[in-house]
């Protein structure tokens, strides 16, 4: 005889509210930080109703701080993070100085996510530790330096890859052990080419949820 299948076996749970932080992530890239980043929460067991993942309406760091800190205020979210370049915005110290100037700032729920030049300088430090200043040459943006170097070491790199955190995930101890060695240097070298605060975020989604 057939066995009849009760009805929770049909039912998928949903994402639900977990009692963690609730936390918005708001990122200049439309795909690439936004799909490394939901694939950490995924990897970390962390619910999509409590961790909320999105890009900004604009790419500056003056519309990503205003977007953030509006939305963080209209939703009550514990925390808010902005996942922006350094590089290639003429209003990044504007942006900066206005975030000082905000509640949420001085409160500690809003707080910049920076690369300099730009996210692929976390992806590298999975690899190796540099100091070495990112510049661009000829038409080329300092970006499309760090790229280069990166695909010595990770010759698949490519923007928007889907598996970029399993690929990276066995190597995530030394990019936040370099990330943080990198960002006493820049302490004590007043330098931020290179620099990222990505293993900052990374550590607090990490300690967030269950252990996994």
């Amino acid at each position: 005889m057939q066995r009849i299948r009760g009805a929770r076996s049909y039912w998928r749970r949903e994402p639900s509210l977990e009692p963690y932080d609730t936390v918005l992530i708001v990122c200049e890239g439309e795909k690439t930080e936004p799909g490394y980043l939901r694939a950490a929460r995924q990897a970390y067991r962390l619910s999509s109703v409590n961790i909320n993942i999105i890009q900004s309406p604009g790419s500056d760091p003056m519309t990503i701080i205003n977007y953030a800190d509006s939305e963080l205020i209209r939703n009550g979210y514990d925390r808010a993070f902005c996942v922006f370049d350094e590089i290639g915005h003429a209003n990044f110290t504007a942006a900066m100085n206005k975030m000082g100037q905000l509640d949420s700032y001085k409160h500690g729920k809003l707080r910049p996510i920076i690369s300099c030049p730009c996210f692929e300088i976390w992806v590298l430090l999975h690899y190796i530790y540099t100091t070495r200043s990112f510049v661009g040459t000829g038409k080329s943006l300092p970006c499309e330096s760090v790229i280069r170097e990166l695909k010595k070491t990770y010759p698949t790199y490519a923007k928007n890859n889907p598996t970029m955190f399993s690929d990276l995930e066995d190597k995530l101890d030394d990019a936040l052990n370099n990330a943080a060695r990198l960002h006493k240097y820049n302490v004590s070298s007043g330098s931020r080419n290179p620099s990222t605060e990505m293993h900052n975020l990374m550590t607090y989604l990490k300690e967030l949820g269950p252990d996994v």
